[in-house]
């Protein structure tokens, strides 16, 4: 039956996205590479390979289904959809069906979590709040809020000269800050009803998001609250599916509304920040890196710390402004790809394996570490970084500037007594020996 589910799911997912697809990307967005017109084998292609991808996906109540399920409708239908309808490269076919497939069943393989030392979740999540508190002050004092603004729209308007006034140890900051302390520090107050540590973690992300103008530091902390209520309602993997499903049928009301209720023409603010800049741009230039980059030369992780310079660059940029220049005449775009287009322009095919089998080993930790800490309290920290892994950063990078270091350090830290995500009480739930390990939770009507 869980099979079904997800099966069912996956297929009135991927028929949603074919349908924004046809009638609002490759209308508004062809000349960004979203071309290819709507035909009825198109549809069945991207149903059967939806259904086969769907049928290999585990349905085990773990965090490497939670993960696994989410990656499905945020990476895996994406590309599928995008693939169908342009004219992509074969070998990047080839790799993105790999690279499934190694997630999907390397992840199976047991990875060992550390044994952790003596700490209490309690002090983690004081000190998670401490530090992000800090980073915010640091940033403040060094001119941060001189282009404070909350307009997403205006985000480019103040990335570059807000990246200017910081010291570059800043890169590092909001992005460790962003995708690993606060998603913890949310998770575990949001386990033990600590309503005050929740707000000031959305607040600080939103702070954040102000100072820094990358709309990812404030997506994360409500796709990490998202998360938990959704595991505190149901820990199935289908019911995980409904959080996509959600956003991506309001993107296609939208866009019915304006073609076939309104009658006119006009661009969905929704469908265009989601369904083009969330789905489908990772697909997209994963498809530009594999083009580009299987004909002229490759980094092979020159401009990465862990290259140790023995490699000389090939280009005066790196890889993701060398796509912005070469396809989209934008030479300040940073064209910031996953797994499949930042390992195919270090290493082309060997560097698509690589980072794929290193995220499917990380994915297995994770499980390892879901068994001794709660399943959905793990998947519900660490999914935003596993995402920005596959679609968005080198994993070389997510390693240090994206935190993926500080969140396995953090999460191996945490003693081993389940940390649970539910709305009721948790003096009403029944009793844990993590529950000793805090403080009584406070009585209702107290903030802490």
């Amino acid at each position: 039956m869980p099979i079904f589910l997800n099966v069912i799911c996956a297929v009135l997912f991927s028929i949603q996205l074919c349908w924004v697809y046809a009638e609002e990307m490759s209308y508004y967005w062809a000349y960004m590479r979203f071309s290819g017109n709507y035909s009825d084998s198109i549809l069945i292609n991207i149903i059967v390979y939806t259904i086969i991808v769907a049928v290999m996906l585990p349905t085990k109540l773990d965090t490497r289904g939670f993960i696994l399920t989410l990656l499905n409708y945020l990476f895996f239908i994406p590309s599928i959809v995008y693939i169908s309808f342009n004219n992509t490269n074969n070998e990047y076919i080839l790799l993105f069906a790999i690279n499934v497939l190694i997630l999907i069943f390397g992840s199976k393989i047991n990875v060992p979590a550390f044994r952790a030392i003596a700490t209490k979740p309690e002090s983690v999540m004081v000190f998670v709040v401490c530090m992000v508190a800090v980073a915010l002050i640091l940033q403040a004092a060094f001119g941060g809020l001189t282009t404070f603004d909350l307009n997403l729209d205006d985000v480019y308007l103040y990335r570059q000269e807000a990246a200017d006034k910081m010291p570059e140890i800043f890169a590092y900051v909001y992005s460790n800050v962003s995708t690993t302390m606060i998603p913890i520090g949310l998770t575990l107050a949001f386990s033990y009803r600590r309503w005050k540590i929740v707000i000031l973690c959305i607040i600080a992300s939103t702070i954040l998001f102000g100072m820094s103008h990358h709309k990812a530091v404030f997506f994360t902390s409500f796709l990490v609250i998202t998360l938990c209520i959704i595991f505190s309602v149901s820990k199935k993997t289908a019911f995980v599916a409904m959080l996509p499903m959600v956003l991506l049928f309001y993107a296609a009301f939208d866009v019915f509304l304006h073609i076939y209720i309104r009658q006119y023409r006009e661009l969905s603010e929704f469908a265009s920040y989601f369904v083009r800049r969330t789905l489908l741009v990772p697909p997209m230039l994963d498809s530009a890196h594999v083009e580009f980059f299987s004909v002229f030369e490759k980094f092979y992780w020159s401009t990465s710390r862990f290259g140790l310079g023995l490699v000389k660059p090939p280009y005066d940029v790196p890889a993701p402004f060398v796509i912005g220049r070469e396809f989209f005449n934008d030479p300040t775009m940073a064209a910031n790809t996953g797994i499949i287009g930042s390992g195919y322009a270090n290493g082309g095919a060997i560097g698509v394996l690589l980072y794929s089998i290193v995220t499917a080993a990380i994915i297995g930790f994770l499980n390892s570490l879901g068994r001794r800490l709660g399943h959905p309290f793990v998947a519900a920290a660490s999914f935003p970084t596993i995402l920005i892994i596959v679609t968005t950063a080198d994993l070389t990078t997510v390693i240090l500037t994206h935190g993926l270091l500080l969140l396995l350090v953090f999460l191996s830290l945490l003693p081993a007594k389940k940390v649970e995500l539910g709305l009721e009480a948790p003096w009403r739930r029944a009793a844990t020996p993590h529950s000793a390990s805090l403080k009584p939770a406070p009585r209702r009507g107290q903030w802490l």
